[in-house]
């Protein structure tokens, strides 16, 4: 088979496994498009995050110690003028068996036109293969916010999301997903569509520069 008809096998199948989500998410269904992209190497990355029908977009650096901490810094571009934000987050690796995996992630934002806050958004879910090259999941992410500000904490909201990603090649890897926010009584609040795009340069010099990246 083709690399462009298991691509195509594998959105219709998250989308047959998206089916009973869509009509309940229908009435908050958004023409939000969110659109990601990362090129990483071994330590080192970026990336960005572009959106139809929002105004807002990301440019992402990223940095990981090693196989279980990593950091980000993104510098994030609102349209209204004077609302840029700085993000900060660290995150750890701590649970991983079988499918299911737990993260811990702290952040730190900088908000050029309200408070500063601390959030801790654990992510925990399952990745499974369903085809050779092709991976669907499911993720959580509840989103617990202090504002310095009003010296105040809570538990905000909760990101969920379905999707799959699929190898195209041994260095692309293409996805799609549907994120849908519950707020802090659980009740749905947004529901939109999002694509990601991930490229791993570190592959690329052992497959066409031999061991150390060098011509042969």
């Amino acid at each position: 088979m083709s690399s462009f008809n298991k691509i195509l096998t594998e959105i219709i199948l998250v989308f047959a496994i998206a089916t009973p989500v869509i009509p309940a998410a229908a009435k908050d269904w958004s023409d939000r498009v969110q659109n990601n992209f990362t090129v990483d190497g071994k330590h080192w990355g970026f990336g960005g995050r572009f959106y139809f029908n929002y105004g807002t977009s990301q440019m992402i650096l990223r940095y990981k110690f090693d196989d279980s901490w990593a950091s980000q810094y993104r510098y994030v571009m609102k349209s209204d003028p004077g609302a840029n934000e700085h993000w900060f987050r660290l995150q750890h690796k701590d649970i991983r068996f079988k499918e299911f995996f737990w993260n811990s992630r702290i952040e730190y934002r900088i908000k050029e036109s309200t408070d500063d806050v601390f959030r801790f958004r654990p992510q925990t879910g399952f990745k499974f293969n369903v085809l050779e090259k092709a991976k669907v999941y499911y993720v959580i992410e509840p989103h617990w916010e202090y504002n310095f500000g009003k010296s105040r904490g809570r538990f905000k909201f909760t990101q969920h999301f379905l999707g799959f990603d699929g190898k195209l090649n041994k260095n692309v890897t293409l996805g799609s997903f549907i994120e849908i926010d519950t707020n802090d009584n659980w009740e749905m609040e947004l529901a939109f569509l999002g694509t990601r795009v991930e490229v791993t340069i570190d592959k690329f010099s052992r497959l066409y520069g031999g061991k150390n990246g060098q011509s042969n």
